[in-house]
């Protein structure tokens, strides 16, 4: 990220801890009552709490465990009830504690953000710089002057710092040039919100807004800060700052430059200044006598101290000469002039240390001069960064409740039997428990409950019960339908209401009635087509008597079949000799 020329500016930011768990967020959780009784918790409200007859406050099986928010960190918190006033089977609330631990975490571990080198020439101007009251500031000790990067105004904080912590936890030695994932696509909205926050707090903010102290002053200054360099990390994005008019205002003073709405005057109250140089140099130091003049401006109308002068020259600003230490105002637009003294090269820098109302800031915007030429020197040459300090929250401890409504519960039997002759004692009957209460989930004793329904199947002399039914609890219980199968169904107790702890029972009797099978009506027999007439047979001509041999016997020829056509009958006599 490039530095505006001329601008030294403390940015500091302050990681705090957060604000203390001041009230569960429960989301959800089941609750068991023995393994036959579920329901669930929505919130620090009481709710319904089924407890049988003779369940220990031990044997409960409250949840282990609960999903809790601690400004807006969600995370999973183990715990573990008791109960200083429980009866069994009593009607009434009863309130279990428990202590409730939330686990040690980082804040703002491996997160980078861009730092600015700053000057610091002695421990007094430093003090004002932090402005928060603190005496005998170790940072510096009794050095003149230091040089570090820093986004920290509090030296326990601040790199290179390592004699103090935070909460406990080390800021440790971190590195000045480590350079981070690319910021560059933010880096304007990024100067803008370091700028509008630090050094302590530019634009009057915390103050105007409400924040009340160096944690939440730090704190929602990171979270905008985060909001700017991951807009689409769900857990540090523009929906996490909203609660703080002070996030606010700082991260639409990042994203557009400029305040709106309720905001929009606290511009108005700014306590720091940028001051620029022009690079433009008029004309050459050469000689004795040579003048160069060279504008500064200012943001606002600032007060500047000289802090050098270069060699061999002197510094005007119109006809008052300025030195080492003197001040002078510089506004929108303010011209000042060197002028060199002797033939020798004038040469070194000419640097101020500017300050505005509480604010002071020391800089290595300078000129440096050489016997031919001016130029301006400014920090934007590197763009430094350091990883923000990840520091360690600590485990705390909190007592949370939960009050628990008891009621007294009944149990509710269906039972089958099944008679008459042929019946199948082995068939399994299906059968449907709908409740009037649709949350009931879960086993309850032989039944298991799915929004209030159960469903479940019986035989000749089975029966299943279901426990643990709330008072109040209205039931219907249905059979499916068998009648074509032979089996007329009575029921006895299929509608009622659980009352007062006592057991219901819904009997279904079945009887079988054989169902007579029709014979079926056989098809008439197919008539027979009469047989064909039979043609007449033909007469044979008779054969020709053939000369007798003289040794053959004569040959009696055979008489043919006579046919009786109206009688069908071919009869067989032949004509005797």
């Amino acid at each position: 990220m490039k530095l505006r020329q001329g601008v030294q500016r403390t940015l500091c930011i302050v990681l705090a801890l957060f604000m203390i768990f001041s009230g569960s967020i429960f989301q959800s959780a089941a609750v068991h009552a023995d393994e036959n009784i579920i329901t669930s918790i929505a919130g620090p409200t009481p709710a319904s709490f089924y407890i049988k007859q003779n369940v220990q406050a031990e044997n409960l099986n409250l949840p282990s465990s609960l999903t809790v928010q601690i400004n807006g960190k969600e995370e999973s918190a183990a715990v573990s009830w008791n109960s200083s006033d429980y009866a069994p089977a009593e009607k009434g609330t009863y309130t279990f504690t428990s202590a409730f631990k939330n686990t040690a975490y980082k804040l703002a571990e491996d997160v980078t953000m861009p730092a600015i080198k700053v000057t610091v020439t002695d421990e007094t101007r430093y003090q004002i710089v932090s402005n928060w009251g603190y005496a005998g500031l170790k940072l510096l000790n009794t050095e003149t002057s230091k040089s570090y990067f820093t986004y920290c105004v509090d030296p326990h904080l601040s790199w290179p710092s390592t004699e103090n912590s935070y909460f406990g936890s080390s800021a440790g030695n971190l590195s000045a040039n480590e350079l981070p994932s690319d910021v560059s696509a933010v880096s304007d909205e990024l100067t803008r919100l370091l700028f509008a926050a630090y050094p302590t707090d530019a634009l009057g903010l915390s103050d105007l807004l409400g924040a009340e102290s160096l944690a939440e002053y730090g704190y929602y200054t990171q979270t905008a800060i985060w909001a700017v360099m991951y807009p689409d990390d769900a857990t540090v994005n523009i929906n996490q700052i909203k609660n703080s008019s002070y996030a606010m205002a700082l991260y639409e003073y990042a994203m557009t430059g400029t305040l709106s709405g309720k905001y929009a005057g606290y511009l108005n109250n700014l306590k720091a200044s940028s001051v620029t140089a022009d690079h433009t140099v008029l004309e050459d130091l050469n000689n004795t006598g040579d003048s160069a003049s060279f504008a500064l401006n200012a943001n606002r109308s600032t007060l500047a101290e000289v802090t050098e002068i270069p060699a061999n020259c002197q510094l005007f600003d119109g006809t008052r000469e300025l030195a080492i230490g003197s001040s002078v105002t510089i506004s929108d637009s303010s011209t000042l002039t060197l002028k060199k003294m002797s033939d020798e090269e004038a040469s070194g820098r000419l640097s101020f240390r500017y300050a505005s109302q509480a604010v002071s800031v020391s800089g290595d915007n300078m000129l440096l001069f050489t016997a031919a030429n001016l130029n301006v020197i400014s920090d934007n040459e590197s763009e430094p960064y350091q990883r923000m300090i990840g520091y360690e929250v600590p485990a705390s401890y909190h007592t949370i409740s939960l009050q628990l409504k008891n009621q007294k519960t009944g149990d509710l039997t269906v039972a089958k039997t099944v008679q008459g002759e042929g019946a199948d004692t082995s068939k399994e009957f299906s059968f449907k428990i709908t409740l009037s209460d649709t949350s009931l989930q879960g086993d309850y004793g032989d039944m298991t409950f799915e929004k209030g329904i159960a469903e479940f199947s019986l035989m000749h002399g089975e029966s299943m019960t279901a426990s643990g039914l709330p008072d109040g609890t209205s039931y219907t219980v249905s059979e499916e339908d068998y009648s074509t199968q032979g089996y007329t169904s009575e029921s006895k107790g299929a509608n009622g209401t659980i009352d007062n702890g006592l057991e219901k029972k819904a009997s279904f009797i079945n009887t079988y009635t054989p169902v007579s099978t029709p014979t079926e009506t056989p098809k008439p027999t197919e008539t027979s087509k009469p047989t064909e007439t039979p043609k007449p047979t033909e007469t044979p001509k008779p054969t020709e008597t053939p000369s007798p041999a003289p040794s053959a016997r004569p040959v009696t020829p055979e008489t043919p079949y006579h046919v009786d056509i109206s009688g069908f009958k071919i009869p067989n006599t032949a004509v005797k000799d």
